[in-house]
């Protein structure tokens, strides 16, 4: 590969990714992205490293780059969406530069011009796909690109290493591959737990490319001893995260069994091929049947075997074909396998990410063997051919598709049409349009998630929610206290149950719930001064000014606090110290609302 055919072909990858994805520069924040991101406590100060890292280790680099995301440009998504696509360049780039480096370990020529035709329709392939758009468009997926850049960085890495080092000593060249490569594994681990299969990946790279039997691997050994020592870094910052990710999946009530769990993947992973094959049907909550045993999901079981056969089979005729099979599911393997993630959480395509590289580099390989009898010239003019029509084809349905994550409306509106059976989208598509302000419209959809699952917890809320919005309070605490029966640890529905209450006149009842909301949530200041409010209200003047001074001590610089202490203190007859509180309110900037005529 010339130098100038080193810089151009990648700059042509890059600039073909950000085309495409342009249109989703301006796309607003989706789902996850609200509690991820937007009221995420932990990534307010990028320079507070201490405090990202505690919040998460095992993704420590997703979160610090959204971080520094969110000190620039706030809620303006425009920032974020221009590292998702640049990491998505990136890591084309990185599959082009992987597909011409796997060429040359399989003995062909990289540098030919069939060989730099392929790895291009590989990249692209990779790039362009629909399949993709989830792991680029939604912001907060970025974990799933960000690994994969790691991840295959370090492969390659690796392999520039291995291709010039026999055993024994490492040279010095050899020596900056080798630490890339470990740096990138160090970083991978701390970016996702899928992160856990790279050391596996790196002897399947040198068994199969560089080593070529079980001795030869073996004399290899001290290579690979350092990836090891690496396999325990993600599992250990799992374990010590605050986000509490692992708890969350390990003690959710309905979580599935790791059998059930298992069963069900067979058919999820099928799905992911068949969308990689016929992208039409994409969904963001893909409604996914559990199978009553392992007879209902046999044939999804045989076809995967049949596949995986494949692989095992193509080693001694295709080593980089056979690769690619056998990567893919080991790329897959850690959310598609036997740890049971929630069961609203069966399939979600953004997991196809990695593993796509994978099955890119396996079908150009195939490619090229189907193209062996053929003259060097007619076999370019083939690749040639149909990389541009088939990227065509894919840049147009990943446009398409990436219309439908222009506003939440829209991106729920089709999931609902495609997982109409799920309460899921329908929530969402509720809160969406709560948010657009299409009150009777989110009551439709609130209703039709609780007729779907009339004991989800988020659907009473959310159910509460738009009742209150539309006017209806006492239907609406209703279903926020049949919520909270069922979790009576979550602070937001004991505050919105106190809330409600107060706006009925409940007064007793409406103090209860907000002195739960306040235990639950003791930072909350909104929650104290609610309370605050129902104490006053309910005529328990003493207590409303022992809840106020506590809040003028966690927020001395609180206007609103001091304006009400003081209305509560001139209620009690203490002059004084009302006009003192008054004065601080009005120095802080609080001004009275002009009386009603």
């Amino acid at each position: 590969m010339t130098s100038a055919t080193r810089f151009v072909l990648p700059m042509l990858l890059v600039a073909v990714v950000f085309t495409v994805y342009s249109s989703t520069l301006r796309h607003p924040f989706h789902f996850d992205d609200a509690s991820k991101i937007i009221n995420n406590p932990a990534i307010k100060d990028p320079w507070d490293i201490e405090r990202v890292f505690r919040h998460n280790p095992a993704r420590f680099l997703v979160f610090e780059s959204l971080a520094i995301n969110w000190s620039i440009g706030g809620r303006n998504t425009f920032g974020y969406h221009l590292f998702n696509i640049t990491v998505h360049a990136i890591t084309t780039v990185v599959v082009f530069w992987l597909a011409g480096l796997l060429f040359r370990a399989s003995g062909q020529d990289e540098s030919s011009g069939l060989a730099l035709a392929l790895g291009m329709a590989a990249a692209l392939f990779f790039a362009l796909h629909p399949l993709q758009t989830q792991a680029v468009t939604y912001i907060w997926q970025r974990n799933a690109s960000m690994v994969a850049m790691l991840y295959l960085s370090s492969i390659y890495c690796y392999l520039r290493f291995a291709m010039k080092s026999p055993p024994g000593p490492i040279s010095g060249q050899g020596s900056v591959w080798l630490g890339l490569s470990l740096a990138f594994a160090l970083a991978a681990m701390a970016t996702k737990q899928l992160a856990v299969t790279l050391p596996l990946a790196v002897v399947m790279v040198d068994y199969y490319f560089i080593s070529r039997s079980p001795g030869a691997l073996r004399a290899r050994a001290p290579f690979l001893r350092p990836y090891f020592l690496l396999l325990p870094v993600a599992p250990v910052l799992t374990l010590v995260a605050e986000a509490g990710e692992l708890g969350d999946v390990l003690n959710a009530e309905d979580k599935l069994s790791p059998y059930t769990y298992l069963i069900t993947q067979f058919g999820v992973i099928v799905l992911y091929l068949r969308l990689l094959v016929y992208p039409v049907g994409q969904n963001l909550d893909h409604h996914i049947l559990v199978p009553d045993s392992i007879f209902h999901a046999a044939p999804w079981l045989i076809l995967l075997l049949i596949l995986f056969a494949a692989g095992v089979a193509l080693f001694r005729i295709n080593r980089m074909a056979s690769f690619g099979i056998l990567f893919f599911f080991l790329a897959i393997s850690v959310e598609s396998s036997i740890l049971p993630l929630p069961p609203e959480d069966l399939a979600f395509e953004h997991r196809m990410y990695l593993p796509m590289a994978g099955l890119a580099i396996t079908m150009v390989s195939l490619a090229h063997m189907a193209l062996a009898g053929v003259a060097q010239k007619k076999a370019l003019a083939l690749v040639i051919m149909a990389t541009v029509a088939v990227g065509a084809l894919l840049s147009w349905g990943t446009y398409q598709r990436n219309l439908v994550w222009s506003s939440p409306i829209s991106l729920w509106e089709d999931s609902v049409s495609k997982s109409p059976g799920k309460s899921r989208p329908y929530q969402n598509l509720a809160v969406a349009l709560l948010a657009n302000r299409e009150v009777d419209r989110a009551l439709v959809a609130m209703n039709t998630a609780k007729q779907l699952d009339p004991d989800n917890i988020k659907t009473l809320a959310n159910l509460g929610v738009v009742l209150y919005a539309r006017g209806d309070v006492a239907a609406a605490a209703e279903n926020y206290l049949a919520a909270l029966k069922k979790s009576p640890t979550l602070p937001n529905l004991a505050h919105r149950l106190g809330r409600a209450y107060h706006d009925l006149k409940r007064y007793d009842e409406a103090s209860q719930f907000l002195k739960m909301a306040v235990r639950l949530n003791p930072r909350s200041i909104r929650a104290r001064m609610d309370l605050g409010r129902a104490l006053a209200d309910g005529g328990q003047t003493e207590e409303a000014i022992m809840v106020m001074e506590d809040i003028i001590k966690m927020a001395p610089t609180n206007a609103r606090a001091h304006h009400i202490l003081a209305q509560l203190l001139r209620q009690n007859g203490k002059i004084a110290r009302a006009d003192e509180h008054l004065a601080k309110a009005k120095a802080l900037g609080y001004k009275e609302l002009p009386p009603e005529n």
